[in-house]
């Protein structure tokens, strides 16, 4: 899973143990993007087609379904589940400021591939910045997991795990039927242009004053037609 996007699919890994090889990556899921879940908050300030922060609104109802996700679909007790949400919000605010840090940096390799620059310290820089995000990501979300795994026992790690699973079929569904409603909702109409065509009776009522370019006195001229309606020309 792509955690600058995490609605992406995570790959999936076959073969000996493949929970230890998935599991780390479905804790970052929670670690790093649950609290910001993208299914629930629309894109914010980047526009469209980008994902800048998601408002705060937003941020607390994606609070809520996972503070509800961790006492009613995993079980914890309220102890524990305080426990968790207090350790997913501690480096957020360091997590978001990364994130924007990685996301410039990938908009300054855009500018780059769009200006076909040769300025090979400006493409160094550039990935130096993404290196260095990546890296404190995975810092991050190295000491988050630690502290995860203090708290929950091995059963509830698997809960968790197996709670994301079916989190992210559910996420992958909902854009299947946002994306279906989009291309299946109906074109909006354009507007009738026939009152235009009232002005040819406009020319009639004020009768010789009115001349059309090359046409009799009074009829509005072949280019607007007669009192019919729209541009039809020659009427």
């Amino acid at each position: 899973m792509d955690l600058e996007n995490p609605t992406e699919p995570t790959p999936t890994y076959r073969g000996a143990h493949p929970m230890k090889k998935t599991f780390p990556t479905l804790f970052a899921l929670v670690l790093v993007s649950t609290i910001a879940l993208p299914a629930m908050a629309q894109p914010g300030p980047g526009g469209r087609g980008r994902r800048g922060p998601p408002s705060a609104q937003k941020m607390k109802r994606a609070e809520k379904m996972v503070g509800k996700a961790l006492r009613n679909k995993l079980g914890l007790s309220e102890d524990k589940a305080k426990k968790v949400e207090s350790i997913l919000k501690k480096q957020r605010a360091s997590q978001q400021k990364i994130r924007g840090q990685l996301r410039t940096a990938r908009q300054d390799l855009g500018k780059l591939f769009r200006s076909d620059s040769n300025d090979q310290n400006a493409w160094r820089s550039a990935l130096d910045k993404m290196e260095k995000s990546h890296k404190a990501l995975a810092q991050g979300r190295d000491k988050q997991f630690a502290a995860l795994k203090k708290v929950l026992t091995p059963k509830e790690q698997a809960k968790l795990l197996r709670g994301l699973n079916q989190l992210q079929k559910r996420m992958k569904a909902r854009r299947g039927q946002r994306g279906q409603q989009g291309m299946q909702a109906p074109r909006g109409r354009r507007g009738q242009q026939g009152q235009r065509g009232q002005r040819g009776q406009r020319g009639q009522q004020l009768g010789p004053r009115k001349t059309g370019r090359g046409g009799p006195p009074g009829g509005g001229g072949p280019r607007f037609g007669g009192p019919g309606p729209g541009f039809d020309i020659g009427e």
